[in-house]
This record gives structure tokens, sequence and C-alpha cells, in this order.
């Protein structure tokens, strides 16, 4: 067994992750941009705390001044990892979040469902830990998940390979644009009766698995559309994205996927030993991929509406 410590454990989705990780290989969050909004979330007094809200802890704060301090080192790297993708300003379809009513609403029957079964091995669960894997269902409708679906079906954004060096020259003026000549570069892609026929943006894209925890960034300009019925650039139309939505969901969170949760759900529990913490652990995972899967649904809901 793996020593706990050589880990780094994802404080958005708990995944564990090899120590030399600088994003979570499950989520996709950036350890130390994550930290960084909460830091600043939990020491603004504007903010009103959620009950559903995480504590605000001093252990947060040592935790996040720890990792600011333990980067320090490879600063050149770390503003690599968390330099911004440009091309989410003219990306998929994009929103304010899901409110806690709202999940609530969309969860209830579950949660009720977990909290029986959580009775049945001695664990109380709560709200908040169902929460989590329903926000990340609602924000899988991202950029890189429909262009994935994409490439997998056959009709792949177009893109052009570059080294990490043209893609941080370009970071100021992260969209490239031409109707004859040179191309012109921008920080938003122009619009209106006089646009260019052809734009670009830059993209920064996760290569690597979790078989060797060998993370490698791969760096393109990828092609964009001018979308009549949005008046504005982007990758898809509504209905495209929509399509690909619906795709990722039946590949991603389909009934296959909730066998898998059940099945290491009871392993899980057979092998905790008694240990409430692990036995609590393994019974939210059951429900792991049905939270994921409502808070897609949601998304999907909102966007089709």
């Amino acid at each position: 067994m793996s020593d706990p410590r050589s880990n780094v454990i994802c404080p958005k989705c708990g995944h564990k992750n090899v120590k030399t990780a600088h994003a979570c290989t499950a989520c996709g969050i950036i350890f130390i941009k994550w930290l960084i909004q909460q830091y600043r979330a939990d020491r603004s007094p504007k903010k009103a705390r959620s009950s559903f809200g995480l504590p605000r802890t001093f252990s947060r704060t040592v935790f996040a001044a720890g990792v600011l301090a333990g980067l320090a080192a490879g600063a050149a790297l770390s503003h690599f990892l968390a330099a911004p993708h440009p091309s989410r300003s003219v990306g998929a379809s994009s929103d304010n979040g899901v409110s806690l009513p709202a999940i609530e609403r969309r969860t209830d029957a579950i949660v009720e469902e977990a909290r029986a079964l959580g009775r049945e091995h001695g664990v109380a669960l709560t709200a908040w830990d169902f929460t989590s894997p329903f926000r990340q269902g609602y924000e899988a409708f991202n950029e890189k998940n429909l262009s994935a679906v994409a490439r997998k079906s056959g009709a792949p954004v177009p893109v052009l390979r570059i080294q990490a060096s043209q893609y941080m020259e370009r970071l100021e003026t992260p969209f490239r644009c031409r109707s004859e000549g040179p191309w012109t570069y921008h920080k938003r892609p122009p619009g209106g009766p006089e646009r260019p026929p052809e734009c670009w943006g830059l993209l920064k894209r996760q290569r690597g698995g979790s078989r060797d925890h060998t993370i490698i960034w791969e760096t393109f300009w990828q092609r964009y559309s001018w979308i009549s019925e949005l008046e504005r650039w982007a990758l898809f139309s509504p209905n495209e994205e929509q399509r690909l939505f619906r795709r990722y969901i039946s590949d991603h969170l389909g009934p296959e996927a909730v066998r898998e949760d059940v099945s290491h759900s009871e392993k899980g529990v057979r092998e905790a030993g008694g240990d409430k913490a692990l036995i609590r652990k393994s019974v939210i995972r059951a429900f792991k991929t049905r939270l994921l899967r409502e808070g897609a649904l949601y998304r999907l809901d909102i966007l089709s509406h």
C-alpha cells in the first residue's frame, strides 16, 4: 500500500494524485489557482457563507500558503500551468453557476437513498457530500469535453500545433485573424459586418493518463466559426453544443459507469475493516455517477430552454 503522504489530495473532488502533480487528473483543476481563489473568497467580507459551504478554517489558509511556498521554486512552470485559456471567452455557452436549492431539488431522491444506505452501514451522510459531484457534472459542459466528443465523432475542431513559447508570447493577444495578407492579433476576435473570414484562438490541452501519472501540456491554435445566431465566434453552434453534450453524458455517465460505482462501493465497504471514514467514503462512491449525471442533465435542461 502506498504511503498516503506521497499523494496530493485534490481539495475540490478528493481524488488522489501523485505528489508531483500540479493539476487534478480527475476534475482538471489547477491546484494553485483553485486554492488562491478559495483563499480570496474566505477573506472576502462581502461574500455570505452558505450553510453548505466549506468552513473558514485556519487549515485551508495554511494549506494554501504551504502550496504557494512549495511552488515558489517552480514559478516559471506554475505561470505556464496557470496561464488562462484565452478561448474560453468565446467558447461554450456559460452561465453564473448552479444554486444550492437547484441541487437539493434535483438530488433529493438520490440523497435519501444514499442516507438510507449509510444508516445500514452505521454512517451518517450530510447534504454537502452530494453537492460536489453534482456541480462537477454541471460543469462538465465545457469546451474541453465538447471538443473531445467532436474528435471522437470524427469531426474535430481544426487545430495547428505550436510551441509552448509561442503560446506564452501570444497570451496578451490570444486570437489571430486575417482577411488577406498577414495575420493580425487581437485580445478578442473582431465581430460585426467587417469581421475577417478566418479566426483562430490559443488552446492549451492536457495529454497524459493515470497509468504513468505523466501530464504533458500541448499548445495549439484552434479554429473558430462565426455563429450567426449568436453573433459571435465560437467552436460550435448552440444546437451542436447540446448534441455533443448529450453524447458526452451517454458515453461517460451511463449505466455501465453506475454499475462500476456500485462495484467499487461494495468492495470498499468490505475492505474497510470497520473504519467508519472508509465506509462513509465507499457509500458515497456508489452514487457518484448518478449525481454527476443529474448535474449534467440539469445543465442540458438549461441549455434547451
